[in-house]
C-alpha cells in the first residue's frame, strides 16, 4: 500500500510542475514586455526632447511646457515674499515656453529661464532658472528685466529682453512643476553612455531573449 500511495504522489505532482513552470514562465513574459514598453516610452521621450531641443535653441519643449534640469544650488530656499522656487541641483523644473517672444511681459517675482552657452552640456546651451527682480521701460514700450537667484545676493551680470526669455517657471497664474532629482536621470539618459546602458543595451538583451525564447 506504501508503494501504490507513494507512485500516486510522483504521478500527481508532474501536472502541477509543469503548470506552476507555465506560471513562471508567463509571469517572466508579462514582465520582459513591460520593460520592453518602458524602454521605447524613455526612448521615444528622450528622442523627443533631443529633437525638439535643436528645433528651439537648446530648449526642450513638449506640447508648449519646456523641461529645465537645475545645475547650481542659486535657487534654493525660495522667495517668501513672491512664493515659488526652492528648486535643488538635480531637480527638473517645467515651465511654459515662451521660446523668446517679444511681446511677453513679466512681472518683478516671476521665475524664468534664459540661456547661455556651455559646451559641459548635451546641447552646448546652459539654461539659467532666476527671478525676476527688477524691470524698466527701455522707451520703445518694451521692458529690460534684472534677474537673480534666491539663493545669491548680486544680481546677474547681465540683464533681458522677452527675446532673451525663453520660459516661465512660475508667475502669477502658473505655479510651476517640480520634479525633484529628475533632471540628474533626464541628462544622464541623453548621454552617449547612459543612452547606452538604459536604452541600447536593453534592446540587445530583449532582442537576443525574443531569438533565444
Amino acid at each position: 500500500m506504501k508503494k501504490k500511495d507513494a507512485t500516486a504522489t510522483t504521478t500527481n505532482d508532474k501536472p502541477e510542475q509543469k503548470k506552476g513552470a507555465k506560471l513562471a514562465l508567463k509571469i517572466a513574459n508579462i514582465f520582459i514586455n513591460t520593460l520592453i514598453v518602458l524602454v521605447l516610452l524613455i526612448s521615444i521621450l528622450v528622442a523627443t526632447l533631443a529633437l525638439t531641443s535643436k528645433a528651439n535653441d537648446g530648449v526642450p519643449t513638449i506640447f508648449g511646457y519646456s523641461f529645465h534640469t537645475i545645475m547650481s544650488p542659486s535657487m534654493e530656499g525660495g522667495n517668501d515674499q513672491y512664493g515659488g522656487g526652492d528648486y535643488h541641483v538635480g531637480d527638473l523644473v517645467i515651465g511654459k515656453a515662451t521660446k523668446g517672444n517679444t511681446n511677453e511681459v513679466y512681472e518683478v517675482g516671476d521665475i524664468v529661464v534664459y540661456t547661455t552657452k556651455n559646451d559641459n552640456t548635451p546641447d552646448g546651451v546652459e539654461m539659467i532658472c532666476h527671478r525676476v527682480v527688477a524691470r524698466e521701460d527701455d522707451g520703445n514700450g518694451k521692458f529690460i528685466y534684472t534677474t537673480k537667484g534666491d539663493n545669491i545676493a548680486l544680481e546677474d551680470t547681465n540683464t533681458h529682453t522677452a527675446a532673451d526669455i525663453v520660459a516661465v517657471c512660475y508667475d502669477r497664474d502658473y505655479d510651476g512643476k517640480v520634479w525633484k532629482g529628475f533632471g540628474n536621470v533626464i541628462n544622464f539618459i541623453r548621454s552617449p553612455k547612459g543612452f547606452f546602458l538604459v536604452i541600447l543595451l536593453p534592446m540587445i538583451i530583449f532582442f537576443l531573449y525574443a531569438i533565444v525564447d
